[in-house]
């Protein structure tokens, strides 16, 4: 039985998170170890699952309650994880070639702080929510 992760792209406006996306990302045990220690556990993970925040965004939540049953190892990353997670990833191009989360509002996800100028004024922080289901 493989192991898939479901990715969402969340941003804050006016103090609420609002859902932004949700990220496709093929089945690949290096990264979700990368991401939570999952299937992998030859690579030490940016951060142990820290489960879901409480204020998730209602398209969000709707998603994990439809899959809540299957659903394990659930966390979120906020800005400076994303930003950790892509440097994992360019730092280990070789084993993870395809792995790109996309882009939010035409910049990569990675550079929000740094980049913060780049982004609408509107957006006060960025998270990602995710979980695996096997």
């Amino acid at each position: 039985m493989g192991c898939d992760i479901h990715l969402h792209s969340e941003i804050k406006i006016n103090g609420s998170w609002e859902h932004y996306s949700v990220i496709k990302v093929n089945r690949d045990y290096m990264l979700f170890g990368l991401m939570a220690g999952v299937r992998d556990s030859k690579v030490t993970p940016i951060c142990k699952p820290q489960g879901l925040p409480d204020n998730l965004s209602v398209v969000t939540k709707l998603d994990y309650e439809r899959m809540k049953g299957d659903a394990h190892s659930m966390s979120y990353y906020n800005s400076i994880l994303i930003y950790e997670l892509e440097k994992a990833i360019e730092e280990n191009r070789e084993f993870l070639p395809n792995i790109k989360f996309g882009y939010l509002f035409g910049n990569g996800y990675g550079g929000f702080d740094k980049y913060r100028q780049d982004y609408p004024k509107e957006i006060e922080d960025i998270r990602f929510v995710f979980w695996f289901d096997n």
